[in-house]
């Protein structure tokens, strides 16, 4: 029985955009993506050792891609529009504003 160990995981972060998946055959969303690890105690993560750039992970099938020439292929900022009400800008993907309820072309809900 372990006791004591490393434990790594993949953390998205913040920065998001589109890209040609090569496993799903579509374009859709990236997170680009950090690798912790951490020393664990009874697989309780406790110590943070390292924090690596990893590379990005397809938001749709969570595949993860450290070979640069799939991060940089087709990939394009993801588009974004502001709510005519709370003036906050929120990505395309989202239909409607969270906090305000109106779509972007500005029918409330």
């Amino acid at each position: 029985m372990f006791i004591f160990g490393i434990t790594e995981r993949v953390l998205q972060t913040s920065q998001h955009g589109q890209f040609f998946c090569p496993n799903c055959q579509v374009t859709t969303t990236y997170a680009e993506c950090r690798r912790k690890s951490y020393l664990h105690i009874f697989f309780i993560p406790l110590i943070p050792c390292d924090n690596d750039p990893a590379g990005i992970q397809c938001c749709n099938c969570l595949s993860e891609y450290d070979d640069p020439s799939v991060s940089e292929y087709n990939q394009q900022a993801l588009a974004t529009w502001q709510c005519s009400q709370c003036k906050r800008t929120w990505p395309e993907t989202n239909v409607r504003c969270p906090i305000c309820k109106i779509r972007p072309d500005a029918i409330e809900e």
